[in-house]
Parts: C-alpha cells; structure tokens; sequence
C-alpha cells in the first residue's frame, strides 16, 4: 500500500514457480455515500468506504481461473482486512475479457456506461456494487462449486 493510503498494488506469481503472471491493485480509497455512488445498495448508513480494484494477467495465463481468482482475493481483502464496503471496477470499450470476468463473477447486473474516474471526457464500462452484492454473489460460486478461494 502507499504511504498515503491511496492505492495499493499487488504482484501475482504461480505457486511452486514463481512464475510473475500479473498486478492486481486498488486504484482509489475514497469515503463515498452508497445511495448517491451506486444505483441499488444494501448498505445502512450515509458514508462508506470505496475502492476501486483492478487487474493484469499474463495473455498465456487467461482462461485458467487465474482472473476471478484474483479479482475475489482483492475484494475479499479490501472488505476483510481494509474496511471497504463499496466497490468499482472500470475498463474501456475494447476489454471484453474483463466484461466477462465481470459476468463469471456475477457482477453483470452492476455493469454500466459512465464517465471515467480518471477522465470525464471518457465514457466507459463502470461496475458498481457493496459488500451485500458481492456477499450473494461469492455464496452462489460457493453452491455451484465455482469459488476460486
């Protein structure tokens, strides 16, 4: 994490190799209110801690698990050992693998079009959800057998 406090990143390597296959990373920790930041929440409460996550796999590694994986240990991190209750993830229009990381992870349904945090000039894919969200969504993959963790 940085010294501030503002964004953290992370190194990912294969067990057993040490292979460096990819970065995860926060990109923003910001207090925002759930009702105005999302558009449903399950959250109680006016003020909630946001961050905003991220990923890089390796090309050769895609379509082994490795993406969701990732993904879930970031926010199961963020919201267990940081205190983050909100969650935003954004890519441009030509990352279709991230969309469909998005859709394995159940998180579809929170997708959407919206400015860039980092440009207001751009219009980007936005997904933006709480820990309620992602706790439903992390206990259907425990039922169908699909959580990576």
């Amino acid at each position: 994490m940085s010294a501030n406090g503002k964004n953290a990143f992370l190194v990912v390597e294969l067990r057993g190799t040490n292979e460096l296959i990819g970065y995860g990373g926060y990109n923003t920790f910001e207090s925002v209110d759930p009702t105005e930041f999302l558009d449903q929440t399950t959250l109680q409460g006016s003020k909630a801690y946001m961050t905003d996550i991220g990923i890089i796999i390796d090309q050769k590694h895609w379509r082994k698990g490795y993406g969701l994986e990732l993904v879930s240990v970031l926010i199961e991190y963020a919201q267990n050992e940081l205190g983050c209750e909100v969650f935003r993830a954004e890519t441009g229009d030509d990352n279709e693998p991230w969309r469909a990381l998005m859709q394995a992870a159940g998180l579809a349904k929170f997708e959407g079009r919206h400015k860039a945090s980092y440009d207001e000039k751009q219009e980007v894919w936005v997904w933006k959800f709480d820990a309620g969200h992602w706790k439903q969504e992390k206990e259907r993959m425990q039922m169908e057998g699909k959580w990576p963790l």
